[in-house]
């Protein structure tokens, strides 16, 4: 199941949601916290966004097409033979299901580069050498490896004051 819906509208979702569908079914998070969009939401002072999402939908997610602009999901996939394909940032807590999800980015398209644990999917939110690139495995790799949340936090704020639109 895929979640792409804006962040602020994940609180309002049916608290049974997932009544009745399978602990096995794989809850893919898309979203990326905009205030612009989303207002001014004081849990992200604290809390990263994809737990907050986890913790909402009281499932595990796995954080995917979230990096990319939604021209390039339609329009850069290629074939797996092709050399420096886009390549797309995954993190999550359970390897099994980022091996799943890994191989539905490589079937429509793109190489997946595992960012780690799901308290590392900052390094592919809004304002991180990762986002809205097109870079290829060993670029957005690079780009992943960034270790400074601090700057993560910096270049967030700097988002919320409008640097970045």
């Amino acid at each position: 199941m895929i979640v792409a819906i804006p962040t602020s509208a994940i609180p309002t979702l049916p608290k049974n949601l997932f009544e009745g569908i399978s602990d096995k079914v794989i809850v893919v998070d898309t979203s990326n916290y905009y205030p612009t969009r989303d207002g001014i939401m004081p849990v992200f002072d604290n809390q990263l966004e994809s737990v907050w999402v986890s913790e909402q939908l009281g499932r595990p997610v796995v954080k995917a097409f979230n990096n990319l602009l939604a021209y390039s999901l339609e329009n850069e996939g290629r074939p797996n033979a092709e050399d420096n394909r886009v390549a797309m940032a995954i993190s999550g807590d359970d390897e099994n299901a980022k091996k799943i999800i890994s191989q539905l980015i490589d079937e429509v398209g793109f190489d997946a580069v595992d960012s780690g644990n799901l308290s590392e999917s900052w390094r592919h939110q809004p304002g991180m050498p990762s986002y809205c690139t097109e870079l290829n495995a060993k670029e957005l790799t690079l780009a992943l490896a960034d270790k400074d949340e601090i700057k993560a936090s910096s270049n967030f704020k700097r988002q919320i004051n409008g640097d970045f639109y």
